[in-house]
């Protein structure tokens, strides 16, 4: 049994049970059980080879389609021309189980392939598609800095680079019209292999590729037939779409369980306000900590959800949607700067007595580990510049900060999509090794649940600790992440396309801080000043 809406998330393409069918054949899978999770669209993001790596790198097996769609069917399969009644979509692709990188490198994949076929539109069943199996081993998937995705030692399956000419018609030489790609002559009778197979003349249809003479040996069996031919395809550029799908499984005790697993959650309006009252009239001194206010740290990549975080509590103390914490969409970090948000008790008109830290997500390139020992010690001042250098010349360096100056707790966020990415929960690691060096244990937040579990959270949060598929991320994340196990990952979600605060939300919201300043509280008691309250500003061992 199908469910497009929990099988596939965020792609454009796979946008009918016919090519679900399809793919399942393709990758051998049981009907119902493939989950396709869209990293990368040329739609949304665009043919930037830096944006394909930073979403694609280190993310495990993946599924790179092209589609060309055309108002009538003007394919041709074989020398046949096959006309339909209804619109078709060619699709054409890649299988990679290993990871895309960076290195600009050949890596040997051996369970790699390369497919197409036709789908009419809105198909209901699959379509028998063409499968072209590795030839020789090695050299199976091509990982370059300033390329999209390259499957094949010759570019059997080449995709996009940073030139600016995915559909752009450049000489390649000789006396046939122009193809897409560098303008490299090809020359001699080899077929040629080009890109998106923009139309060449002669007698030799282009392959998918790039415009270079293949001559040898190619890594896939393409049996001397291109990948992509020029007669198959409409020449109206603006009709090419690309994305990489993540592989994945559809856990098969997913679903909506009839007992929560959570007992201690109340959605009751009443315990919502009550939670809300309890965690903003928090106090330390009143728990008679040394500190006026209790400072949390938030942690974790571009995209996260670590700014958002903070526009939500905003908004539900104001009442209003907040765009307190600028966030948003794109290839680098919004959080420039330290950032120390306060926020207003609606009920008393009067400051809180805690505060969130915002700093700069981490990317593929620009984070600086260094700066998160200035900032988990209390040295550096709000708004901070994190672009430059840190040092004791900072303006505002604070050379001796007090236990009330330092972070009291960590929160790592993790968006669901990015819970089984190597690279990031590595970088999650990193950062709880140098809080544990604090004697801080840090929590982690899981942010985008709805749409990580559409089918049983979707609109209806208060089905949050119903989810099994959740159940098992948390789990999992938990011993990832080394926390102190499920109990530590508090699910959330921000507000995004709403236009007014949810209480539903905010009670997961609540729950979190609440979680945040039991944890700040426990570091505290097990602070130098507590233990002995004469001896103040002692080093956290």
């Amino acid at each position: 049994m199908h469910s497009m809406k929990r099988q596939v998330v965020g792609s454009h393409l796979v946008d009918s049970i016919g090519k679900l069918e399809t793919l399942e054949q393709l990758l051998s899978v049981p009907r119902g059980s493939l989950q396709l999770t869209a990293l990368f669209t040329s739609q949304d993001k665009g043919w930037n080879p830096a944006a394909f790596h930073s979403s694609c790198d280190n993310k495990g097996p993946t599924l790179t389609l092209v589609q060309c769609s055309a108002p009538e069917s003007a394919f041709i399969k074989g020398n046949i021309r096959q006309r339909s009644r209804q619109p078709i979509d060619r699709l054409y692709g890649g299988y990679a189980a290993v990871s895309w990188n960076s290195s600009n490198q050949f890596q040997q994949d051996a369970q790699a392939f390369l497919f197409r076929f036709d789908c009419p539109q809105n198909a209901k069943k699959s379509v028998v598609p063409e499968k072209f199996a590795r030839t020789n081993m090695g050299n199976e998937i091509f990982g370059h800095s300033s390329m999209g995705p390259v499957f094949g030692n010759k570019h059997d399956f080449f995709t996009f680079d940073g030139t600016g000419d995915i559909l752009s018609e450049k000489s390649h030489g000789g006396t046939n019209t122009p193809a897409f790609g560098s303008s490299m002559p090809h020359g001699g009778t080899n077929t040629p292999l080009f890109g998106f197979g923009m139309p060449h003349g002669g007698t030799n249809p282009p392959a998918f590729g790039s415009n270079m003479s293949h001559g040898g040996t190619n890594s896939f069996a393409l049996g001397g037939q291109p990948l992509i031919c020029a007669a198959h395809i409409p020449k109206t550029q603006d009709r090419w779409r690309l994305e990489v799908l993540r592989v994945g499984s559809v856990d098969p005790a997913a679903g909506d369980l009839e007992a929560a697993w959570q007992k201690s959650v109340s959605w009751s309006p009443e315990d919502g306000k009550r939670l809300q009252d309890k965690v903003l009239s928090f106090d330390p001194r009143a728990k008679r900590l040394p500190v006026d206010n209790i400072n949390i740290l938030l942690c974790g990549g571009v995209g996260a959800g670590k700014s958002s975080f903070v526009s939500t509590i905003d908004s539900l103390c104001e009442g209003r949607i907040s765009r307190l914490a600028p966030h948003g969409t794109g290839t680098g970090s919004l959080t420039r700067s330290l950032r120390k948000y306060t926020f207003t008790d609606p009920e008393t008109d009067q400051l809180v007595h805690w505060k969130l830290w915002d700093s700069m997500g981490w990317g593929v390139n620009d984070y600086k580990q260094g700066e998160l020992n200035y900032i988990l010690d209390g040295n550096l001042p709000d708004g901070c510049d994190l672009d430059r250098p840190i040092s004791a010349q900072t303006p505002g360096f604070k050379a001796q900060p007090s236990l009330g100056d330092r972070v009291h707790c960590v929160i790592l966020v993790v968006p669901c999509d990015s819970a089984t990415d190597e690279c990031y929960m590595k970088r999650l690691g990193e950062m709880r090794q140098f809080a544990r060096a604090r004697d801080l244990m840090p929590l982690v937040l899981l942010t985008k649940i709805d749409s990580y579990d559409p089918d049983v959270i979707g609109e209806d949060l208060t089905k949050t600790f119903h989810s099994a598929r959740l159940l098992h991320l948390m789990e999992e994340v938990a011993d990832i992440s080394g926390v102190g196990g499920r109990k530590d990952v508090l699910p959330i979600k921000n507000f995004c396309d709403e236009s007014e605060p949810t209480a539903e939300a905010g009670i997961l919201v609540f729950r979190a801080l609440q979680e945040a300043l039991y944890a700040a509280i426990d570091h505290l008691r097990r602070s130098p000043e507590m233990i002995n309250p004469n001896q103040k500003d002692a080093e956290i061992c």
